[in-house]
């Protein structure tokens, strides 16, 4: 590569670890169709990147988040441990077994299911609900929320992405956390099912380590940005931000479902 499109690269992924960590997201959405569009990637060495990216995304995400206290540690252990089974089995298993097409179109659904939630819970927003300050929780239906972050698993493994638009809308809609908390947590869960996949594709050598160097440097950079404005928004603005990058997934996804079954 040569260094124009180096530094082209990086400041595009330094936009992409910007939004993904306000939105509670791993960047995998954003970046693997990056790679496959712009640097004309095969699918599996763009997810394998994107899945790498996303441990950077994830962990300077993280630490930012974490200097407002707002994730919830017990809530995300016990939620992650069925999420990193579900990516063991979507990237190791599942990846070699279902068509790609019917799961890439049944996941678009799924997606496009929870933008129009979440539209909806922006709507119903109170100005104090909308505000800075974080109303008392507890947390509900942990036996349900694991299930979700199980289907985030597999969706992670066998597309290469963090499955943080999931495991954000089980936590708001399921297991019933104010979207921050959602959105703290999701930036620490996302790094971790996404190292599960990764390893596998690593293992089977389709990581690209040429382009790994500005992808992880602008997306951490981007991240940490991103983790230090979160405590600072507007949590109205940012459900229907959330809603609309949950329904152009759901496009990009139908769009590919498409052109896998064809």
């Amino acid at each position: 590569m040569d260094p124009l499109e180096s530094v082209l690269l990086f400041f595009a992924t330094l936009g992409v670890g910007l939004v993904s960590a306000l939105l509670g997201l791993g960047g995998g959405i954003f970046l693997v169709p990056l790679l496959l569009l712009w640097q004309g990637l095969p699918p599996r060495e763009a997810a394998a990147l994107g899945l790498v990216c996303t441990l950077a995304t994830s962990g300077a995400g993280s630490v930012a988040l974490d200097r407002a206290a707002l994730a919830d540690l017990p809530v995300v252990v016990t939620l992650e441990l069925s999420a990193v089974v579900g990516s063991s089995l979507g990237a190791g298993l599942l990846a070699g077994l279902l068509p790609a097409g019917l799961v890439v179109s049944l996941f678009a659904l799924v997606v496009a299911w929870a933008s129009w939630r979440m539209f909806g819970k922006a709507r119903r927003m109170t100005p104090r609900l909308a505000s800075l300050e974080i109303p008392e929780y507890t947390p509900q239906n942990m036996g349900l929320g694991m299930l979700g972050t199980l289907g985030a698993g597999l969706a992670s493994g066998l597309l290469g992405i963090g499955g943080g638009p999931i495991k954000v809308s089980v936590m708001t809609e399921v297991v019933r956390l104010p979207l921050k908390v959602a959105l703290a947590n999701s930036n620490l869960m996302v790094g971790i099912t996404a190292a599960t996949a990764a390893a596998i594709y690593y293992q089977g050598g389709w990581l690209r380590l040429g382009l790994l160097a500005p992808c992880a440097a602008g997306i951490s950079l981007g991240a940490y940005a991103g983790g230090r404005l979160a405590p600072r928004a507007n949590n109205r603005l940012l459900a229907f931000g959330f809603s609309g990058v949950l329904l152009l997934l759901a496009l990009r996804l139908a769009w590919k479902g498409i052109e896998l079954s064809a």
